[in-house]
């Protein structure tokens, strides 16, 4: 995912080609077609240096981006992002959540780390 600094403003998805299209607020476009290289990768962006945290939505797709990764149960975990993303409301919901979930976390964390 590109233009962190933007703000998604339109999500299309295109059922012949499995991709979606993400509108950017300064017109920019981009493509994600969904599948596993498109799952991995979005695992590795979003949760290799911000691991999945307690507080984490979106946990059970968290769970089949990983799965896709390492390769458990993969057919049944595609079908499941793939029907998810499909739905252009969930994929912006998802999409938006990724790109500020580092710092929801952080602040979370700081929740749980107590000084005595």
């Amino acid at each position: 995912m590109e233009n962190l600094e933007e703000s998604i403003v339109n999500i299309s998805y295109d059922e012949s080609e499995k991709k979606l299209l993400i509108k950017y607020n300064n017109n920019y476009t981009e493509e994600l077609i969904l599948n596993a290289e498109t799952y991995t990768a979005l695992f590795n962006k979003w949760f290799i240096e911000t691991p999945v945290f307690i507080s984490d939505k979106f946990k059970n797709e968290i769970k089949s981006l990983n799965y896709v990764k390492i390769n458990k149960d993969k057919i049944k975990n595609l079908e499941y992002l793939d029907k998810f993303l499909s739905n252009t409301d969930n994929a912006l919901k998802f999409l938006n959540y990724l790109r500020t979930r580092k710092n929801i976390i952080e602040t979370e964390k700081l929740k749980w780390n107590f000084k005595e």
